[in-house]
C-alpha cells in the first residue's frame, strides 16, 4: 500500500475527466487514482468485491462505471485477472530514478496481467527515457 499518491489538479481540467458520462465514472476514477491497492506501477489487482466493499456499491454499479472509464480511455481492464491499469499513469507519477523504475518493473513482473503489465512497462520505460534525457540536458547546461 502506497502512503500518498499524486493526483494532480489540472484532473479538474481534463476534457477526457469532465466528458466522463456520469458522476459515478468520475468518482470511481478518483478511487482508482487513490485506494490502498494502487502500486507504484499504476496498475494493481483490483477484485470487484474489494471495490464494491470499498465504494458501497452494487456489482452492477461498479461494472457500468468501470465500463465507462475504459471506453474513454482512462484505464486499462483486465476482467479475468480482475486488474487495473491507469492510462498515463508516469505522466504524473515518473520514476525517479534507476532503482524506482527497477522497484515498478518488479511490480508489473508479479501482475497477473500479461496485456496490462506490458503496456505499463513499455509507458514507464518511455516516460523514464524522457526523465534520463531532460537530467542528461539539465546536466550539460549546468558544465
Amino acid at each position: 500500500m502506497r502512503d500518498y499518491s499524486k493526483v494532480s489538479p489540472s484532473l479538474w481540467q481534463s476534457e477526457r475527466f469532465n466528458g466522463l458520462p456520469t458522476d459515478d465514472a468520475r468518482y470511481l476514477y478518483l478511487y482508482l487514482l487513490t485506494n490502498e491497492h494502487q502500486t507504484m506501477a499504476g496498475c494493481y489487482r483490483l477484485p470487484t468485491g474489494y471495490a464494491c466493499t470499498d465504494l458501497r456499491w452494487t456489482p452492477e454499479r461498479y461494472t457500468a462505471a468501470l465500463a465507462d472509464l475504459e471506453d474513454s480511455g482512462l484505464v486499462l481492464v483486465d476482467p479475468g485477472a480482475q486488474v487495473i491499469g491507469i492510462t498515463r499513469w508516469f505522466r504524473h507519477n515518473p520514476p525517479l530514478s534507476e532503482n524506482h523504475l527497477t522497484g515498478i518493473e518488479r511490480q508489473l513482473e508479479r501482475l497477473p496481467s500479461d496485456t496490462i503489465a506490458e503496456a505499463m512497462a513499455e509507458a514507464a520505460q518511455e516516460v523514464w527515457e524522457a526523465v534520463r534525457a531532460e537530467k542528461a540536458a539539465k546536466a550539460a547546461k549546468a558544465e
